[in-house]
């Protein structure tokens, strides 16, 4: 594969400064990002077994150039997006917990919001979100971003916007993890909330830039979600809320899971009963109890 000197440089502007690696590995990377689905294990399985460019030696700059993943570059240059690989240390360690890590994280925001997810708590919920679960739900993301904590969360409306919203509120540094590509934050709707927290946090999604959230992206959202962070909340939720499976995800990865009790005549939190009653989640009603079930070494 050969480098030309413009997407040497398209490269190099999204890289740290004094970065040394190899420059096709990094396109190679980036390629893949664009043409895979997240949580592709034959990609990782290969990557692991034969290296990056071993692993497709049938792939060329040729192949590359006609692809989507020069656009895709571009448009993550344009929006000050950064491409972390595993081998970065800003690159959460965390996410080698997975079956099938990202092989790329696309990031907007500050070094610090990054550096801090080993402190870190997941607030999640239901997107049509009651006054009651806004209520306990901007306590609970204020109540830790006071006590030091990061608060992570996705950029969907109802519980999880408001966790990101009552962070900002506390000046702390929030991390939103999307389904799509960052160069069009989603949903549109939360486009003004999400700039703010990629200027005083971090937004990262595994999804290149000039990709758009589906189903199954956002199911594996969660997952990233999930790994990054060392307890789930969830703070309120129906029967079939997304939110759900992120705690199954977070339960799976030996996290520990809180769930916030509602009124029994609720239907949005008849989730968060389900997770409690069978096991998965442990009943919280405020920080302390969340701040209680973080690991201790």
């Amino acid at each position: 594969m050969t480098i030309t000197p413009t997407n040497l440089n398209l490269i190099k502007s999204l890289r740290p400064e004094g970065d040394v690696v190899d420059p096709r590995e990094l396109l190679m990377l980036a390629h893949l990002s664009v043409i895979s689905e997240p949580g592709e294990q034959s990609y990782t399985d290969a990557i692991a077994e034969r290296g990056v460019l071993g692993a497709f030696p049938d792939i060329t700059l040729a192949d590359i150039q006609k692809s989507a993943t020069i656009k895709s570059l571009l448009a993550a240059s344009r929006s000050g997006v950064r491409m972390l690989i595993p081998s970065d240390d800003l690159y959460p360690n965390a996410l080698a917990d997975l079956e099938s890590p990202p092989i790329v994280l696309w990031v907007r925001g500050t070094d610090e919001a990054l550096a801090s997810l080993n402190n870190s708590v997941a607030i999640v919920g239901a997107r049509a979100a009651t006054g009651y679960g806004e209520h306990v739900t901007m306590e609970m993301s204020a109540g830790l971003t006071d006590r030091g904590f990061t608060v992570v969360s996705t950029g969907a409306y109802g519980v999880d916007g408001m966790t990101l919203r009552a962070a900002l509120a506390s000046n702390g540094s929030p991390v939103a993890v999307l389904a799509g590509g960052l160069d069009k934050f989603y949903p549109a709707g939360n486009d003004a909330l999400l700039s703010r927290v990629a200027t005083h946090g971090a937004v990262i999604s595994e999804i290149a830039c000039g990709k758009t959230p589906t189903k199954w992206r956002f199911t594996q959202r969660n997952r990233i979600v999930a790994a990054i962070t060392q307890v789930t909340v969830v703070t309120e939720a129906g029967y079939r809320s997304g939110s759900l499976g992120t705690a199954g995800f977070a339960d799976s990865l030996g996290r520990a899971v809180g769930a916030m009790p509602g009124p029994v005549t609720s239907a949005a939190s008849a989730g968060c009963h389900k997770l409690i009653a069978d096991g998965t989640a442990r009943l919280v009603t405020d920080v302390e109890q969340v701040v209680a079930l973080l690991p201790h070494e």
